[in-house]
């Protein structure tokens, strides 16, 4: 009876090894009639049942030539050798199992044993909430910090999920930064909101590592259903962890809302990955993009393979440039009005306006479009910073309910985005006259203007996605990918920069 017994024990998917192990003891101390019962294990808790005798005996558990545990009796028995035997056995087959399918560096289950509660769910038809998370920039923090590092990161990482995991609860490494929730008998209300209780747990404080403090977040993706599609199900919610990352991170996303989202999703598979952290006011420099970089204050050249090349000296607290031909305009953070180097030394004239925070630049038109800080007025002024024009608005749009954010040269017209209001303002681009204006259907969109040449549309985006227009101001399509500054290069593409990345359109 006892052989059935560890047969049935050690064929059972639905226990861990130490769940194993206690049900190991149990059986040990009824069928041999134990009053005291210790089984130690390598790595595995210390399992004890009854009270401790003088006369307690220990016999050792071995794997190959290695002892791995220990099992201590009391009374020893005396007339079943063969069943101590068996029990010893299956101890040992307990530390086997689990050397085979536990992580080694995080401790967590491996994808072995994952693909065992996948075959034990098959069996079942109660509802199971699947999910797999990822940690947000996990390359960036082995670049910059190094790979010991990262490994304190996944330990660390792996304990906060493990802390938090519901009874019940199945928790394993599927795969270098990415990890696999399983939570039976949960609905999906209640599994969404479980998962985003771990992701807001594990980014609480931040990860001690190499004398380091490294701030992590997790994305994850979220499917529900029958536990017979639980294959199904994880390549759903590993479909859904891949919108939540594409689409800024540091959130959790269900795989029922996947259809709605590959229906907006603006050119995003011909996207490829170029940098990790944004460039802004990108423009064209010769056959590359260049973009002002934030983490250095130089404006920086990307070339196709995702180098970047500095092209200029720092400029100290750049909040915007522009540049026409040899000379490069920028906004300095501290000062008045916009500063000019040329050929890398910075040139003492500014053209001493109240205080800006952007500038655009009219190659076509020999133009400077500055906009102040406070966002109500547009200036116009010619590249030698002599003669400026304060750009006429219609009357309805007085300046205390505007905040100007963008303007862009294209065609004939002057488009300038209004942020407060939603609406975008033609001009003409001679004369700099007030021509028509339209409104945009969303908040969210108003950070920036980008003209595709190629699809005559217009490219208006924000912190909360992009959308295209037609000239006449119709809606062609729309993205969640959130988005600070774009530029249209004539030889590669559309080139977009995120709060996180720079990416770049597939020509």
């Amino acid at each position: 009876m006892i052989l059935e017994q560890l047969l049935k024990l050690l064929t059972d998917s639905s226990s861990d090894p130490e769940g194993q192990l206690r049900i190991l003891a149990r059986h040990t101390q009824e069928s041999l009639d134990a009053s005291f019962v210790e089984l130690r294990m390598d790595g595995m808790p210390v399992i004890r049942l009854g009270d401790g005798a003088a006369d307690a005996r220990r016999y050792p558990i071995s794997s190959g030539n290695r002892t791995v545990g220990e099992l201590t009796l009391a009374p020893v028995p005396e007339d079943d050798p063969d069943q101590l035997a068996a029990i010893v056995r299956c101890a040992e087959v307990i530390y086997r199992l689990r050397a085979g399918y536990v992580d080694t560096l995080t401790g967590l289950y491996n994808r072995r044993r994952l693909d065992m509660e996948m075959e034990a769910l098959a069996l079942s038809d109660e509802p199971v909430t699947i999910a797999m998370l990822d940690i947000d920039h996990f390359k960036h923090v082995n670049d910059t910090h190094g790979h010991p590092a990262g490994d304190a990161v996944l330990k660390q990482f792996s304990a906060r999920l493990a802390a938090c995991l519901p009874a019940g609860g199945f928790l394993a490494r599927y795969g270098g930064e990415e990890f696999c929730v399983i939570l039976r008998e949960v609905d999906e209300p209640a599994g969404v909101e479980t998962v985003e209780r771990m992701r807001h747990a594990v980014s609480l404080e931040p990860v001690r590592a190499e004398k380091r403090e490294i701030q992590i977040t997790s994305s994850a993706g979220v499917a529900f259903g029958s536990a017979r599609q639980a294959r199904e199900l994880l390549g759903m919610a590993d479909q859904a962890l891949y919108a939540a990352k594409t689409g800024g991170r540091n959130q959790s996303v269900r795989s029922a809302d996947l259809s709605r989202r590959r229906a907006t999703q603006l050119f995003r598979k011909r996207f490829r990955r170029l940098l990790d952290r944004p460039l802004l006011d990108l423009a064209w420099f010769g056959q590359r993009v260049i973009g002002l970089d934030r983490n250095t204050d130089r404006l920086s050249c990307v070339d196709y393979f995702g180098g970047v090349v500095p092209v200029s000296r720092p400029f100290r607290g750049a909040l915007s440039f522009a540049r026409l031909g040899k000379k490069t305009f920028w906004v300095p953070a501290d000062e008045r009005g916009v500063r000019v180097a040329e050929g890398g030394a910075v040139l003492r004239g500014a053209l001493d306006l109240s205080e800006l925070r952007r500038v655009y630049i009219d190659q076509r038109a020999s133009r400077l479009y500055l906009i102040d800080r406070a966002g109500r007025t547009l200036y116009a002024s010619d590249p030698q910073l002599r003669r400026t024009r304060t750009i006429v608005f219609p009357d309805e749009a007085a300046s205390k309910t505007r905040s100007l954010t963008a303007v862009l040269a294209a065609g004939r017209g002057l488009l300038v985005l209004d942020a407060l209001t939603r609406r975008i303002f033609v001009f003409d681009r001679q004369s700099l006259s007030y021509r028509k204006s339209w409104t945009l259907p969303a908040a969210g969109y108003e950070i920036c203007l980008c003209y595709l040449t190629t699809l005559k549309l217009l490219l208006v985006s924000g912190a909360d996605g992009a959308r295209l227009f037609s000239p006449d101001g119709s809606l062609v399509e729309e993205t969640d990918l959130p988005v600070i500054s774009a530029y249209d290069h004539p030889l590669v593409g559309l080139v977009l920069s995120t709060p996180d990345e720079t990416v770049l359109v597939r020509s």
